[in-house]
């Protein structure tokens, strides 16, 4: 009898356990609410925000198996009614978007490759590729275009759209906002070395920037624990111009920067400026000025500078004649600057044996450095006791 009941609760026992009920249920730790996954979805940047709008570059999603993909856009949102509207709209499989067999290949694909807004407009380029080829016909299709869109601030209107010269090939894209297509300008961008100029919503011009991509670096002339000296040459004339004539990389300008405070003052520009002195009535003369060379010590910079004048061909006729000329000169002044502080003492004037018009040069063999000064032209030595000059 007691071999029964012992068998009778052993077959009770592994009942329960088939069933999921054990007779002495293991403890276990309440059931964990689901931790929702980290959304790792791109999120909008801002690109401009004014009183009553906003606009946003919103970043293009991969499709999932929970939602769909997204394109990249440009969005205009009106603060105070709260609507918004797309500017600009690439392919939701952007950069690409294939179709076609194995063999045949074919893309239809629309982006976005450059967005920049200034104080008044937003400026979008928008591109399109169409692309086909097969083993028997070989490529049959291949565009590629990209224009730019326009678009004011204040509503999200459209100012209008310019085909894009010089992108030919999507690679180039660039999907960043601060990319490196689209470049600002006074009243406008510059796109591939063109200038998209406005005044307001109106399209004023299309033309060559007036920003240079490339100046002459400034070049160090003197440096002390307290203070920089640099020289900054000009932008050299382009050739053809009616006045470039004698007027090609003059105007130099020194510059002294006391450190730490780094407020920069001009000690010397050379270039054409007005005479003065000029008897009413008579026809107003223009002088001009080059250095020739340039010296420092432990106290000073000397700067020695040629100083001409423009002439007019044709005194003796009755009709005022336009400046046309050079004259040369014999005359120059060597400037002095005390280096502690910038301040200019009193110039020296120098003459030359020959009368000539030199090139600008900071680093002409006309000065000669001496204890306390320098010599001029080999000849006229000029020395100083601090700041004053010694006779």
């Amino acid at each position: 009898m007691l071999r029964f009941f012992s068998w009778v609760g052993a077959v009770v026992i592994l009942s329960a356990i088939a069933h999921g009920q054990p007779s002495n249920p293991p403890k276990t730790d309440p059931p964990k609410a689901d931790t929702p996954a980290k959304d790792n979805t791109p999120q909008p940047q801002l690109l401009a925000k004014g009183e009553k709008y906003l606009v946003h570059l919103v970043p293009a999603t991969s499709p999932t198996k929970d939602r769909p993909g997204r394109p990249m856009m440009v969005t205009h949102t009106n603060r105070e009614t709260g609507e918004m509207r797309v500017l600009a709209e690439a392919d939701a499989s952007a950069p690409f978007k294939f179709g076609g067999d194995f063999l045949t290949q074919s893309i239809n694909t629309r982006g976005i490759s450059g967005v920049r807004a200034d104080d008044e407009r937003v400026y979008i380029i928008t591109t399109h590729w169409e692309y086909r080829s097969s083993p028997a016909a070989g490529v049959t299709m291949n565009k590629f275009t990209a224009e730019l869109r326009v678009f004011w601030l204040a509503d999200g209107s459209s100012i209008g759209k310019w085909t894009i010269e010089g992108m030919k090939t999507p690679f180039e894209q660039s999907l960043s906002p601060n990319d490196r297509v689209l470049h600002p300008t006074v009243d406008g961008v510059v796109v591939r070395g063109q200038a998209f100029l406005f005044a307001g919503k109106k399209f004023v011009a299309r033309g060559l920037p007036d920003t240079p991509v490339v100046a002459p670096a400034p070049v160090w002339l003197a440096g002390g624990e307290k203070y920089r000296v640099y020289a900054v040459s000009p932008l050299p004339m382009p050739a053809g111009l009616a006045d470039a004539k004698g007027r090609d990389a003059v105007g130099t300008s020194i510059l002294y920067i006391p450190l730490p405070a780094g407020d920069p003052k001009t000690l010397l520009l050379t270039g054409d400026r007005p005479a003065t002195g000029e008897k009413k009535g008579l026809l107003a003369q223009v002088t001009q000025t080059r250095i020739v060379s340039t010296m420092m010590d432990n106290e000073r910079l000397y700067v020695l500078v040629w100083h001409g004048r423009w002439e007019r061909e044709g005194l003796a006729m009755a009709v005022p004649r336009p400046l046309s000329h050079l004259s040369p000169s014999d005359e120059y002044r060597l400037y002095v600057f005390w280096l502690a502080d910038g301040s200019d003492l009193t110039p020296v004037k120098v003459l030359a044996k020959e009368a000539k018009v030199p090139a600008e040069t900071l680093r002409g063999d006309s000065l000669q450095s001496v204890p306390s000064g320098v010599k001029v032209f080999g000849e006229t030595t000029i020395t100083f006791k601090g700041k004053e000059r010694v006779k």
